[in-house]
């Protein structure tokens, strides 16, 4: 691809972290006012592809270039990828792959279209040169598609347990503690999980109500078009907790069965809230055993 005239910097962005001067494909003049100083730019593109940003500095300067991977609402404060000078003498050569999964994808006129979920941050920087303010292009370019792995197959995971309206029990609802202490017992009569034993307090799951640890339900939780309820990548509860949901008492919750336990396994290890890096796991006074992870969001009504 050539470009034979440089663009002009967009009038929006002042080449500050959260104030980005946004570009896509093209040629750019860049301006670095001193040495080690960063030019912040966000990289938006139309398709998906391998792009390279490449700078065509003159002999004697030596340029630098961040990645600072996409986030339209944070910027690190150190590049996840940098590059020096594999470009051709000082110059930076970086390239990036934008997959499917980088875009939002529509329809319109019969043709599919890319939106960019959130535009590409790249610090531009000089190392050194004869005197500064010092300008010099940069290109940003497609130079091939992109290698997209097959997509995983989702299943809807589907309710197999007869629901019934859950009824209004005595007690208090009390959280129960990961640590051992509440050891889940399966009653095959009644098909829900007791504490400690099979004639103990039945344990129940907030569904239509938040839990101690979400500030929102399962219920609403992909109200924001996310997919919090797709596990693992594998498994699509939507359906099977809206079912759910309609049966739950005045207090949003249900009795724990098998595969609702299954739900809350998949769902705590999807999102690791615990472990070394779990966030859940700051927010307890006491150490939490894997084997009850599960039981974040579940419940027994002490008298």
């Amino acid at each position: 691809m050539y470009f034979s005239k440089l663009k002009t910097l967009p009038g929006n962005g002042s080449g500050n972290p959260y104030d980005r001067y946004l570009v896509k494909e093209g040629l750019y003049n860049v301006t670095v006012k001193e040495a080690n100083s960063v030019v912040y730019y966000g990289f938006g593109v139309d398709e998906p592809g391998v792009y390279r940003i490449e700078s065509w500095a003159e002999e004697g300067i030596d340029t630098f270039v961040g990645d600072y991977n996409a986030n339209d609402f944070y910027v690190p404060e150190n590049p996840t990828k940098k590059d020096d000078n594999s470009g051709e003498g000082d110059n930076f050569s970086i390239e990036i792959e934008f997959k499917k999964g980088n875009f939002i994808t529509y329809e319109e006129d019969g043709v599919t279209r890319y939106e960019l979920g959130a535009r590409w941050t790249l610090g531009f920087s000089v190392k050194s040169a004869p005197s500064f303010p010092v300008t010099f292009p940069v290109v940003f370019m497609r130079v091939k598609d992109s290698y997209e792995e097959p997509l995983p197959q989702i299943t809807s995971v589907k309710v197999t347990e007869e629901l019934t309206q859950f009824p209004e029990l005595d007690g208090t609802l009390t959280s129960c503690k990961m640590d051992g202490t509440v050891n889940p017992v399966y009653n095959e009569e009644d098909r829900f999980y007791h504490a400690n034993s099979k004639d103990g307090a039945i344990i129940v799951a907030k569904i239509s109500k938040p839990c101690e640890y979400l500030d929102k339900s399962f219920s609403t939780i992909q109200d924001a078009g996310n997919s919090s309820l797709t596990l693992n990548n594998k498994y699509n509860y939507t359906d099977f907790i809206a079912q759910y949901a309609e049966v739950c008492n005045s207090q949003g919750v249900y009795g724990v069965t098998e595969e609702l336990m299954l739900f809350l396994h998949r769902f705590q290890s999807s999102h690791r809230y615990f472990g070394s890096t779990g966030w859940v796991s700051g927010q307890i006074d006491y150490e939490a055993v894997e084997e009850f992870y599960w039981l974040f969001a579940c419940y027994t009504y002490e008298a």
